[in-house]
């Protein structure tokens, strides 16, 4: 997506939060713009690291994630906390 187009979506999602589109929508609707606005405004992702001592995987969103091996040998992409891009160190 290139920035003129993110923006004219972060553009759209303004304009529904002020009410524009709001009665005409479902909640699971509602829920999908405040999912894309999260997204579009946050691409950093979410970074994990591995706790030695409880055995889990920590991202900067707060989660905690138990797994047997790592995020990437499970071919985890988006972490399920906040559902950001996951980035982990080398080999994670």
């Amino acid at each position: 997506m290139s920035d003129t187009q993110r923006e004219r979506v972060l553009r759209d999602i303004e304009r529904f939060e002020d009410g524009v589109n709001w009665g005409n929508c479902s909640p699971d609707t509602n829920a999908a713009w405040y999912r894309l606005r999260a997204a579009l405004t946050e691409p950093q992702g979410c970074e994990w690291t591995y706790d030695d001592t409880e055995g889990s995987w920590n991202g900067t969103c707060g989660i905690k994630w138990w797994l047997d091996g790592t995020p990437t040998e499970h071919e985890m992409k988006y972490c399920p906390g906040c559902g950001g891009k996951l980035h982990t160190p080398r080999g994670g």
